[in-house]
């Protein structure tokens, strides 16, 4: 009269030789509960053994694959029957944080979150003016790039750094007969640098050329790249002889009298 009841064990014959009672044992069914992960490979196939009508909470198997964990809840199964419940894991995500320094020094791509053990590459682009230091395996030290490249197994949330670098640029001065030039030298991408031109004596300050121009002096000169920079004196005698001595020899010196015998 219980579905979920069926005989047990069997009845030993009677021979009727007054009223006789027998007892007919019965033992409740028994059905297996199956917990099949999804995917197969984030966990073990797990089962069990309940009565009949039982109501069963089912949980999701420990997991075999350290990436994975389990996603969602399952629910109540009644045990009316053999059943199989299908328990969904989902991959772990970690996060890529990629920087770099300084800021304007150029930028960077690649952060973001990836599923567990996923190969990320984090690169990096200098802008103008600036480069980044990348090993050379051939030369066994670093070079300066444009660009770099770093791959990083997403086992954990990891991070990525690039150092941006000013590049060095060369000023280099020179100037015609009649002077000297200061503030040429080594300098850094945007410095400004100071270049003064002095006049020796009975010369004056005309102008600049190459990568100056006017007659402004000291000049400024933006370091965006390697650049020169000539000065151009003139002399005071050619435009007010009447400052000059009577008479210099052709180094521009002044020639000594001669005594009278």
């Amino acid at each position: 009269t219980d579905a979920c009841y069926e005989p047990s064990g069997t009845l030993s014959e009677v021979t009727m030789t007054s009223d006789k009672t027998v007892t007919a044992n019965y033992a409740k069914i028994r059905y297996t509960l199956t917990v099949q992960p999804s995917p197969a490979e984030a966990a073990n196939r797990a089962t069990s053994e309940h009565d009949c009508n039982d109501e069963v909470e089912p949980s999701h198997p420990a997991v075999t694959d350290a990436c994975y964990e389990p996603s969602g809840t399952l629910s109540e199964v009644t045990m009316t029957s053999d059943k199989t419940v299908t328990a969904n894991y989902r991959k772990i995500q970690y996060t890529l944080t990629v920087t770099g320094t300084p800021p304007e020094g150029g930028s960077v791509s690649g952060g973001r979150d990836y599923d567990c053990r996923v190969e990320a590459t984090a690169t990096a682009t200098a802008n103008t003016g600036y480069h980044l230091l990348v090993w050379n395996e051939e030369i066994q030290m670093p070079v300066p790039s444009s660009s770099e490249s770093r791959t990083v197994t997403m086992d954990r949330d990891r991070s990525v750094s690039f150092g941006f670098h000013k590049n060095r640029y060369r000023l280099s001065t020179s100037s015609s007969t009649g002077g000297s030039v200061s503030g040429g030298g080594t300098y850094l991408y945007n410095d400004d640098a100071t270049v003064t031109a002095s006049p020796d004596d009975l010369y004056y300050f005309s102008h600049w050329t190459g990568d100056a121009s006017g007659s402004t002096n000291p000049v400024t000169i933006k370091m965006t790249g390697n650049k020169s920079v000539h000065a151009v004196f003139g002399d005071v005698c050619d435009v007010m002889p009447e400052v000059c001595p009577a008479s210099r020899d052709e180094d521009g010196d002044e020639e000594e009298e001669s005594s009278p015998p």
